[in-house]
């Protein structure tokens, strides 16, 4: 989370992967919806629209299940805004 608030998107979106994997190694689930969410919108901020929305949904689902919802507000305004792109078919990555 760190590196995303450093901009340090691309390093951020690394270290996301490495967690998850590492998350199935352990068979840990106890930040396993804050990591797919974060992921999700690491790549939401770089303009790959495409890739969030089946981390954001599946990290948003977890952490219904889990009662963690400290990244349900986030979640949503991504997922607003990537259905709002989809609708008319923005092509240009804008950079937050």
């Amino acid at each position: 989370m760190a590196l995303c608030d450093g901009d340090l998107v691309d390093e951020a979106a690394v270290t996301f992967a490495e967690a998850l994997e590492e998350y199935e190694e352990l068979g840990s689930v106890w930040l396993l919806s804050d990591t797919l969410v974060l992921q999700a919108i690491a790549s939401f901020v770089t303009g790959n629209w495409d890739d969030p929305a089946p981390g954001l949904e599946a990290g948003l689902l977890l952490g219904q299940q889990q009662g963690t919802r400290i990244l349900v507000n986030q979640s949503r305004a991504c997922q607003a805004v990537i259905a709002a792109i989809s609708r008319y078919n923005c092509t240009r990555a804008i950079r937050f």
